[in-house]
């Protein structure tokens, strides 16, 4: 059996720490559900800290992300016969995403020419990460993932909160912990990653703006990062744990038990839904589009594939999930 991602880094630093007398600590757990998430975080921390380890990185599996679509589309499946999804989310996604990628020029150019985004390189110790723009606002980012003995390929969302220390407070409360210290993320402001009484992790920042918000939050219209989606074993104790840190209101549509949407005020933030025994506990982001079906058959064309058909979900409206050539599962909803 493999090592988890976040064993592998927390080695990568104490051996660091060690070698050059550092006084930089990443603060981390042992065993965490969520490893893809917690481990980019630390590296990333480390990176903000002078730290000069690398991040780990492997093949390209697709099995752990069509285990995640096919729990999506069961969700999708089991609504009541004639059911058709309400209004589709309007605009407020995600403060910040990352891709965790073993493609990462595959990647760059798939999610290229699928939704027009554009990339600006941003030079990492001996790496390239490209920070991804849209309408020339940074979003996000994809990361290189090369050890070929490590984790799949897989997207991470970061929520917006007013004040870090107020989220890891108000998620200690709640039954859960802080997973990795809060750092400095490209100067977008204060991250960390808490996670709940199960380790399902929820990364945070505090936008450093003036209106409290990122470039990511404010952008709307094709092409935006709408809301993200995570599978949980208990839809309505994780919807529970990420409203408590975040402030946004659980919203369950009538007869619907196997998911949870998450909104503030209006905007849907967030989906919860349940999982599969097989299926991952990562974020999924699921990006606005004209034309859901036009853009699965697209995306099959550009050598990713469809996981979920497009389908009607309730509270959500049209939507297919996909994955990238790498195996990366993300979703399209229709503007």
């Amino acid at each position: 059996m493999h090592r988890s991602r976040l064993a592998l880094v927390v080695d990568e630093l104490q051996a660091l720490i060690a070698a050059t007398a550092r006084r930089a600590r990443v603060a981390v757990v042992a065993v965490v559900a969520l490893v893809a998430v917690v481990a980019l975080v630390a590296a990333v921390a480390g990176c903000s800290s002078g730290e000069t380890a690398r991040p780990a990185s492997a093949a390209a599996p697709v099995a752990t992300a069509a285990a995640t679509a096919a729990a999506a589309s069961a969700a999708a499946s089991a609504q009541t016969p004639g059911e058709t999804g309400a209004e589709a989310p309007t605009p407020g996604g995600p403060a910040w995403v990352q891709l965790l990628t073993h493609e990462q020029r595959r990647a760059t150019a798939f999610y290229a020419h699928l939704f027009h985004w554009t990339t600006r390189p941003h030079r990492w110790q001996s790496s390239t990460v490209p920070i991804l723009a849209r309408a020339g606002q940074p979003f996000g980012r994809i990361w290189p993932l090369e050890d070929v003995d490590g984790p799949t390929s897989e997207w991470a969302c970061f929520w917006p909160v007013p004040d870090i220390g107020s989220a890891a407070q108000a998620a200690r409360a709640a039954g859960g912990r802080t997973m990795v210290e809060p750092y400095d993320l490209l100067g977008l402001g204060p991250t960390a990653v808490v996670g709940d009484a199960s380790d399902h992790a929820v990364p945070i920042m505090a936008p450093a703006g003036a209106d409290g918000e990122t470039s990511g939050e404010r952008q709307t219209g094709e092409g935006q990062v709408a809301f993200c989606e995570s599978l949980s074993a208990e839809p309505a104790e994780t919807a529970r744990f990420l409203a408590a840190v975040t402030g946004y209101t659980a919203d369950q549509p009538d007869g619907i038990h196997h998911q949870v949407l998450l909104r503030a005020g209006a905007q849907v933030r967030a989906v919860v839904s349940l999982r599969g025994r097989k299926s991952a506990r990562g974020w999924m982001p699921y990006v606005r589009v004209t034309d859901v079906d036009r853009t699965a058959s697209r995306a099959r064309k550009l050598g990713g594939a469809i996981l979920a058909p497009p389908t009607n979900r309730a509270g959500l409206g049209r939507v297919a999930v996909l994955a990238d050539p790498a195996g990366a599962a993300f979703g399209v909803v229709e503007l």
